[in-house]
């Protein structure tokens, strides 16, 4: 379920009221898209639709050349990947860009 707020937390309340586990693991991961939702929306909000396509191709991991091929600046890429990293969204793992934490790729494949 991933290591950013609570996601874990949510599906053990569920768990701890008697809801069985799928349905308590969908509705935390319900839950949880619809938060990270949210957060993506105010981080792209009056950013170039190219960031929302770099937010996608990051839920499958891409690199550097591959981010530039979506139509950001060499420096428009790199603050929008710098701003990612510091609130912990995206890491690098060898020479790829990816989304973190599961929910948040879930939701970056849904935007």
């Amino acid at each position: 379920m991933g290591t950013l707020p609570g996601w874990l937390s949510f599906y053990e309340l569920r768990r701890c009221t008697g809801i069985p586990h799928k349905k308590a693991l969908e509705e935390a991961i319900g839950e949880g898209v619809k938060v990270a939702r949210g957060e993506l929306e105010n981080i792209l909000r009056n950013r170039p639709e190219w960031a929302r396509k770099v937010l996608r191709a990051m839920a499958f991991g891409a690199k550097w050349s591959e981010l530039l091929k979506l139509g950001p600046s060499k420096s428009g890429l790199y603050k929008f990947l710098t701003t990612l990293q510091k609130l912990y969204l995206v890491s690098k793992k060898g020479n790829l860009y990816v989304i973190s934490d599961p929910i948040y790729r879930k939701t970056c494949l849904e935007l």
